[in-house]
């Protein structure tokens, strides 16, 4: 949400409810894999919710949908969250001890950090820094 909410500030514009709508419901979008993994389709943070290359995927994706649609302001605040989110999203996983497959499809090995995903140490350092770093941008802009 907060990610959304900066975007709209870099974009110079009043829509912060929408973005901040769209921030949230794009950074935990990678977790839709939860669902395929309790039906035993796919492995929770594998190359085809937690990489590069899904984000790159969907965001392809939201354009063109976007576009379809003829949605233009809504259609570019979706598609620069819908990337930022999703790999936000797989970049803070990376850090946790399960890891995921950051680079796929460049590379397939699993990038993994010390943290436990409910680690209070991590998520608090990363919660102090995109909140540090929006009043930053805000005080800026």
């Amino acid at each position: 949400m907060i990610l959304g909410l900066i975007i709209v500030k870099l974009l110079h514009s009043e829509d912060w409810l929408l973005a901040s709508l769209w921030g949230g419901f794009w950074g935990i979008f990678p977790d839709y894999d939860l669902v395929l993994t309790r039906l035993g389709l796919i492995r929770h943070r594998g190359e085809a919710s937690h990489s590069i290359g899904s984000s790159m995927v969907l965001t392809i994706v939201v354009a063109v949908l976007f576009r379809w649609f003829a949605v233009p302001y809504v259609g570019r605040l979706a598609v620069i969250l819908a990337f930022l989110g999703t790999i936000l999203h797989t970049a803070m996983d990376s850090l946790t001890k399960e890891g995921a497959k950051l680079m796929w499809p460049f590379s397939s090995d699993i990038y993994r950090g010390p943290f436990r995903y409910d680690s209070l140490i991590l998520n608090g350092f990363l919660l102090a820094l995109v909140a540090g770093a929006g009043f930053l941008l805000f005080a800026m802009i």
